[in-house]
């Protein structure tokens, strides 16, 4: 028995040479599936965490600073990693991050909410209405995030290879 296989190697390479600039090629359907998909984490987030119930003062870096209810989940959102980058970051925006945010959103002070005021590494008491919520949130919706993004990257790779 004899079996004949037609294989076009000129062509194998130019369907692996694009599957390998996907990336780079494809970048603006790429970035907007994966803010698709970080949205699953920021509307989760926002639901979990509510506002304060008073104005919070506090002197910060030789100024006063006013926290108004619900800045911690106005400062909630996703930026690209960078301007070549397909990442998108999800969680609260600050300025020290270098991102352009107005001050009634800025969350910079997310980290006391997550960790407590001193963390538990250097034996603070880790207990408060909020303590824990960006690392659970991230638990629970970790799973539903990578399906989803799974199988949007698999039907945009159908897509593009054709």
């Amino acid at each position: 028995m004899r079996v004949n296989i037609n294989f076009n190697i000129k062509e194998f390479e130019q369907k692996v040479t694009k599957a390998q600039r996907w990336g780079l090629l494809d970048k603006k359907d790429l970035r907007h599936i994966h803010r698709k998909v970080s949205q699953t984490y920021v509307s989760v987030l926002k639901d979990r965490i509510g506002e304060a119930n008073q104005t919070i003062t506090m002197k910060r870096k030789g100024t006063t600073t006013v926290i108004t209810p619900g800045t911690l989940r106005r400062s909630i959102g996703m930026w690209n990693s960078g301007p070549n980058s397909n990442v998108i970051l999800s969680g609260p925006r600050t300025k020290m991050m270098g991102r352009s945010v107005s001050n009634r959103s800025d969350g910079w002070f997310a980290q006391i909410v997550e960790e407590g005021l001193l963390p538990k590494e250097f034996g603070g008491n880790r207990t408060g209405k909020y303590t824990g919520v960006f690392e659970q949130t991230l638990k629970d919706t970790t799973s539903r995030m990578q399906n989803e993004l799974r199988a949007a990257l698999a039907a945009r790779l159908q897509k593009y290879m054709r």
